[in-house]
């Protein structure tokens, strides 16, 4: 094999503006006596918000001022500048079918007025928009309470959080949350209850307090209350090993270039010998509690983060970190956060303190989750992975290249009898904060490996089958999630784990028990993609996140698609049966695998018969760029599976508030072949927007299709060619950037796009390609 640098993914032309035409309207006219009807429900519903709203005035008065927010359902879309000329703001978007408003206003007079003029019958109708309202209504209270408050008793307290309708980070928004939160503070101590702690980001506004459920019911009356929930809790597991020495070890220290990893975990035993010379800092954000990890859950991770395959470094004997270790302890001696903290609160503290300090940080692992909140269809996105998302924008936004890696989180199942079916049930879905839309989402998938233990039988037990611990997609709004897998462990029938088939990392008791531990769990696999990124930052340190993360996925498989044996002993029935991976559909596939499993190796360097080409840039709002993909007659002429694939990562604002669209802007791409820049520049600017799977006359179909793909940030589309029926020198990729609320025409967004053409046969594409690309750069300079 031959290591090659990347090459130059080469421009056809800048941004080219698109025309967006006004689709027709989805909304159904209503005729004149229908208006009248609507106005009259519509006054009624107000009516009966109203007088709700004046009793909770007169039950808080003198403590705290009701805000007047309530539900509007709908029959179509409507734009938010239309609900702002009914003096409202939308604080939600739900599903589309409804919305939350806020009126500043403390009465309906100017609806009222409006609802007269909209039943008015004239050529020139006021309010149009007014025929896509059904009810209006008070947010339900129910909808309000968290799942985990159904056990509470009345006089029971228990740790909350509260959280406010986020009105805005505009200085009056803020002003009023402020005021609702220092009224809200002196009710709940007034009435017994225990104030804590608050988090105010650009999209959320949370408070923690202790209540008991007579209390919580007092005061989720509030309308400013948009939820109450217990804070979830974390699940870690370690297993041992027996003792192995280390004396015959090399143990170095990284380059000091190396990037670092920042795991925000339980801490780690930073005095461990294989982890002591590649620590930058560990900290506590713990209150009277030292860095050192005191559950192992940290070490473990740490290690993996280090060195990635540590198998591989006891055989070689040599410990080579891949980068600098830097440790914030959030997690306690049984794995839990501190209650008396919002966990938002300590990873955005955490984060800050680390970022500031060390400029050479750019792979946070984040190795926990809030195992019990499970992201359900129509659900919106989660606190924590939302201020995930806010701050690697905001840090991105400043030049600050980060990318947070998160497992999908374990799943715990009684038995496993129903594997791998059980991996699709709802309750085994992703978890928070592995929903964040900008981070990297890690899955788990099995080592292959054999119990030691007759009677013990590994689960998922073949090289590549899920680990049936790990959580599945897809995302927020159907985005392809987890991203990517690693090797995670597997569990053992009648047993769960078993010492002889998980992953080996480090041990925090190293002086009693012996340098290693056994592991399971996608924290394990999380923590080997950590390690797989900061090699890859180091092997390109002047890169953008995008570009990182677009070069791993690029390189990504699904691992291949078996039936075992029948002749074999097969612990579960399941394995012989069409449940098993092969059968599954490609929505199943990416929901397990997301992109696939990473060759590091490939990501790093092109070879002569595997090329990649890449780019990263900005593109404005609402456009389209171009590039050029050429290709050599040998890559047509010799027999064998050819590859085309095409991997996109984008950074974009996102809104947790937004039910309609999560992401302010998206992104997706196109391939063809034998399309004239002119024909191309039609199709993208002067004709509506193709928002279907339908392959145009040209159009190079990839897998997933446009339509899945593009949901997501993190995106890849492929092909496998056995005999192409086109011989084209030159393909062309067409990128697409659609505004979805952002409406900011100085907005530019960041991208990376990378393009992979191999073949299966050891065919010298690299150096035609080469050729060809440095022809163009050549003519390009002369102009």
């Amino acid at each position: 094999m031959q290591e090659l640098p990347h090459l130059p993914l080469i421009k056809l032309e800048s941004d080219l503006p698109r025309s967006r035409r006004r689709g027709a309207s989805d909304i159904t006219p209503r005729e004149p006596k229908e208006r009248e009807e609507f106005s009259e429900k519509a006054r009624e519903d107000c009516d009966i918000i109203f007088k709700e709203f004046k009793q909770l005035q007169e039950q808080y008065k003198g403590c705290i001022e009701p805000a007047l927010i309530y539900r509007i359902d709908l029959k179509g879309s409507v734009k938010s500048s239309d609900i702002e000329r009914l003096g409202l703001r939308i604080l939600s978007v739900v599903d589309k079918k409804a919305i939350i408003v806020f009126s500043s206003d403390k009465h309906f007079n100017d609806f009222y007025a409006k609802l007269d003029e909209y039943v008015i019958d004239s050529e020139r109708r006021k309010y149009p928009f007014l025929d896509a309202f059904n009810d209006l209504e008070k947010v339900d209270e129910k909808t309000k309470k968290g799942p985990h408050l159904s056990n509470l008793t009345l006089k029971e307290k228990a740790i909350v959080d509260v959280e406010f309708w986020f009105l805005g980070d505009d200085r009056d928004s803020v002003r009023q949350m402020d005021k609702w939160s220092r009224e809200l503070r002196d009710i709940v101590i007034c009435n017994g209850g225990k104030w804590i702690s608050k988090l105010r980001t650009r999209s959320f506004y949370v408070m923690r307090m202790e209540l008991s459920q007579e209390l919580i019911d007092e005061i989720i009356k509030l309308p400013q209350i948009a939820s109450i929930d217990i804070p979830s809790r974390t699940r870690l597991s370690i297993a041992q090993i027996k003792e192995e020495s280390i004396e015959n070890f090399d143990i170095i220290e990284p380059p000091q270039d190396a990037t670092g990893v920042l795991v925000i975990d339980s801490g780690i035993v930073s005095g461990h010998p294989l982890l002591e010379k590649a620590v930058g800092e560990a900290k506590s954000f713990l209150r009277g509690k030292s860095p050192t990890d005191e559950c192992g859950h940290g070490t473990s991770v740490a290690g993996l983060s280090l060195y990635g395959d540590i198998v591989q470094c006891i055989s070689d004997k040599k410990f080579y970190p891949d980068c600098w270790l830097f440790s914030a302890k959030v997690l306690d001696e049984n794995g839990e956060y501190d209650d008396q903290k919002l966990i938002e609160s300590q990873f955005l503290k955490s984060l800050n303190v680390f970022l500031r300090q060390y400029p050479q940080i750019k792979v946070i692992n984040l190795s926990i989750g809030n195992a019990d909140d499970i992201i359900g269809i129509g659900k919106r996105q989660f606190r924590w992975a939302s201020l995930i998302d806010e701050t690697l924008y905001e840090l991105s936004a400043i030049g600050r290249e980060i990318i947070i890696v998160i497992p999908s989180g374990n799943f715990y199942d009684d038995d496993y009898n129903d594997y791998p079916d059980c991996l699709f049930n709802d309750e085994s879905k992703l978890i928070n904060p592995s929903t964040a839309a900008l981070a990297i989402t890690v899955g788990s998938i099995s080592p292959g490996l054999k119990s030691s233990n007759p009677v013990r039988h590994p689960i998922a037990e073949h090289l590549g089958f899920p680990s049936p611990f790990t959580r599945t997609g897809p995302g927020l709004g159907g985005m392809v999630k987890p991203d990517l897998v690693e090797v995670g462990g597997d569990w053992v029938y009648p047993a769960y784990e078993d010492p002889s088939i998980g992953i080996v990392t480090v041990n925090k008791d190293f002086v009693l028990s012996g340098p290693f531990v056994v592991d399971n769990g996608t924290s394990i696999s999380s923590a080997k993609i950590s390690n797989h990124i900061a090699k890859l930052w180091n092997q390109f340190p002047s890169a953008s996140a995008n570009l990182i993360k677009a070069l791993i996925i690029s390189s990504c498989s699904h691992p291949k698609k078996f039936l075992p044996d029948r002749d074999r002993q097969i612990p579960l029935e399941s394995f012989a049966s069409p449940r098993c991976p092969r059968s599954f559909d490609v929505e199943k596939i990416n929901a397990i695998y997301g992109h696939g499993l990473p060759n590091i190796i490939q990501a790093c360097s092109s070879d002569l018969n595997r090329v990649v080409l890449l780019d990263e840039s900005t593109i404005k709002l609402d456009s389209a760029r171009f590039y050029e993909i050429p290709l050599p007659d040998s890559y047509y002429s010799i027999s064998g599976n050819r590859e085309l694939s095409v991997a996109l990562c984008f950074d974009p604002r996102t809104k947790r508030t937004r039910g309609d669209s999560y992401l302010g802007c998206t992104m997706e791409f196109r391939l063809h072949r034998g399309s004239a820049l002119s024909e191309l520049k039609a199709k993208y600017t002067n004709l509506e927007d193709v928002e279907s799977d339908e392959v145009r006359p040209n159009e190079i179909q990839l897998s997933p299709g446009p339509q899945a793909r593009s949901k997501g940030c993190t995106q890849k589309g492929s092909i496998i060619l056995k005999r192409p029926r086109f011989s084209d020198e030159r393909l062309q990729l067409a990128l697409i950037c659609r505004d979805k609320w952002i409406s900011d025409p100085a907005y530019e967004q960041k991208y990376a796009v990378v393009v992979r053409v191999a073949h299966e046969y050891p065919v010298d594409l690299y150096n035609p390609i080469k050729s060809k690309i440095d022809i163009r750069l050549r003519m390009r300079a002369r102009i």
